[in-house]
């Protein structure tokens, strides 16, 4: 039969009250048929003479739709069929987008290093700041989420795509993600279960890394900063509207220039499409993501503000220090703190009119850009790449002991500065500092275990 284990099928996790079906499970695993160590090197050739890997340039977590990258290898990994070691040693790692994927790569392994210390990350804010955190959203609105029925329809077609095929990629999941907390105002962790319910690739550590992100409450919060509104982000992340349409079947039928927003639409246009708004398709369950984005910031900073002991002299929050250091880690490391959004600190509220990358002084992610050493300022130190590529000053800047930082941030925010984050800086930057980051990036072949060697290091001298 279809089913390969032993007894009946269980229940099924994504469709309360039915059991597992054939075609659940055909459609969740198709795609990455035949799921055998053989598959997955194939797999893995497809990607890299297919195209795939070439694509690796610019931003990975703000290109989306045509511009898209993705390997779409993590089950592989998930399952054990690929090796990233092999894979390391196997490709060719000369080249600037093998190195670009390889850095991306190496954050796997780094939510593991944080779920070893941080063993409830899948659950409690790491940010000591926001543990009373109130989280008001309507729980009918997280099931409105969860179906792909917000209104909203670049939202809809990815939740859509989530639960019919168990795979969405990373930029619409960060897109999801962002309307989930920033939007409906439900927590991170009602989003980190649900995909660990029905991703394909779910992998429990990256997952609950990557929603702590979301949540604003992990190691790094520029995802803040990437535009993820659900009509703006359409133009970029599905501009001929195939994916909506696809997903979304009920408003294929409606022009182009009203299907990421139905509701702006003439009722006679409605009604030519086939679309009953709130019949049809639902009508959107919130009004306007943009003042429900700067209501959620402005939450974030009252509860920071009633807890002025969890922040650093410069504003930055504090992080847990981990329960399996105990008493191990001297003195000048029991406090960790980690880079803060200016806009979280009080700063600029970000509010976008247009959907792409923001102009002049902290228009983007509330920090200042400066030429001079590459350091990105910001009024009040908010800009994450400072440290980064400055991390000696950084620690100086907040009384903290050179190289007495257990760096948890450093490796993330350094990661997305070199190379997805910073793009147009480094375009923009003088000669010299372009020479300084081309260095970082690419002089290396061995990147990711620099960083993975950085990590063992960061690791070792916590367990002393």
């Amino acid at each position: 039969g279809w089913w390969p284990f032993a007894g009946e099928p269980p229940s099924s996790r994504r469709m309360p009250g039915r059991k597992v079906t054939e075609a659940e499970v055909r459609n969740i695993s198709a795609p990455w048929a035949p799921l055998t160590e053989q598959g997955a090197w194939d797999a893995l050739d497809r990607f890299q003479r297919g195209g795939g890997l070439g694509r690796y340039r610019g931003s990975i977590t703000r290109d989306a739709g045509p511009n898209k990258k993705e390997s779409r290898l993590s089950p592989y990994y998930r399952l054990g069929l690929l090796s990233m070691v092999d894979v390391y040693h196997t490709v060719d790692r000369s080249q600037p987008e093998v190195q670009k994927w390889m850095r991306r790569s190496a954050w796997r392994d780094y939510a593991y290093w944080m779920l070893r210390y941080w063993d409830e990350l899948m659950e409690r804010p790491m940010r000591l700041a926001y543990l009373d955190l109130e989280w008001p959203g309507d729980r009918e609105k997280l099931e409105a989420w969860k179906r792909g029925r917000t209104g909203f329809p670049l939202v809809d077609a990815a939740m859509r795509e989530l639960m019919e095929t168990g795979y969405v990629q990373q930029n619409m999941r960060h897109t999801v993600g962002q309307f989930l907390v920033e939007v409906l105002w439900l927590s991170w962790v009602d989003g980190e279960q649900w995909f660990h319910e029905t991703l394909a690739d779910c992998d429990v550590a990256i997952n609950a890394m990557m929603w702590q992100h979301q949540g604003l409450s992990g190691v790094s919060q520029w995802l803040t900063g990437v535009d993820c509104h659900p009509v703006r982000h359409a133009k970029k992340a599905d501009p001929d509207g195939a994916y909506v349409r696809r997903f979304c079947p009920e408003l294929a039928r409606l022009p182009g220039q009203y299907l990421h927003a139905p509701w702006e639409a003439p009722e006679a246009v409605l009604a030519r499409a086939g679309v009953r708004l709130g019949v049809d398709y639902p009508a959107r369950i919130v009004d306007d993501p943009d003042a429900a984005k700067e209501a959620f910031i402005a939450r974030m900073q009252e509860c920071r503000r009633r807890h002025p002991e969890l922040l650093a002299s410069g504003g930055a929050d504090s992080i847990e220090r981990p329960a399996s250091a105990g008493g191990r880690l001297p003195d000048h490391m029991r406090s960790i703190y980690a880079l803060t959004e200016r806009s979280v600190k009080g700063g600029e509220a970000i509010r976008r009119s247009g959907g792409g990358k923001a102009k002049g002084k902290g228009e983007d992610r509330g920090v200042e850009r400066s030429g001079k050493g590459g350091e990105r300022n910001g009024k009040g130190g908010g800009g994450s790449a400072s440290m980064a590529r400055q991390p000696a000053r950084w620690a100086r800047s907040q009384g903290r002991p050179q190289g007495g930082w257990l760096r948890g941030g450093s490796l993330a925010e350094a990661a997305e500065a070199w190379h997805d984050e910073d793009e147009d800086y480094k375009a923009s930057a003088p000669p010299g500092q372009q020479q300084q980051q081309q260095h970082t990036q690419g002089s290396s072949a061995a990147a990711a275990p620099r960083h993975t060697e950085k990590r063992r290091r960061w690791v070792a001298r916590a367990d002393r």
